[in-house]
């Protein structure tokens, strides 16, 4: 879902089989990907406009569990469970 704001910024929706890697982006444009099967993501979200931009995955599909990323860049997994106890392990 895109915001007004992100519209207005110029961002855009599209679709691709993969990220994109060319082309000029504004920060907040999206791109499905048309080819998605369980435990894939939904798409690209564009986190740094410009030339080929920067873009991180979004929508986990069949995710059970909370992935986390520290300020250095590692990503941690958190899985979710019915026994109330967590354990993270770095991906």
């Amino acid at each position: 879902m895109m915001t007004p704001e992100g519209l207005a910024k110029g961002a855009t929706v599209s679709s691709a089989d993969s990220v994109p890697t060319a082309g000029d982006w504004v920060r907040g444009s999206l791109v499905y990907k048309t080819d998605v099967s369980s435990s894939d993501y939904v798409g690209w979200v564009c986190v740094t406009g410009g030339t080929s931009g920067v873009w991180e995955p979004f929508g986990r599909i069949g995710e059970e569990r909370l992935v986390l990323r520290s300020p250095l860049g590692s990503r941690y997994a958190v899985p979710v469970t019915n026994t109330g106890t967590l354990q993270t392990s770095l991906l």
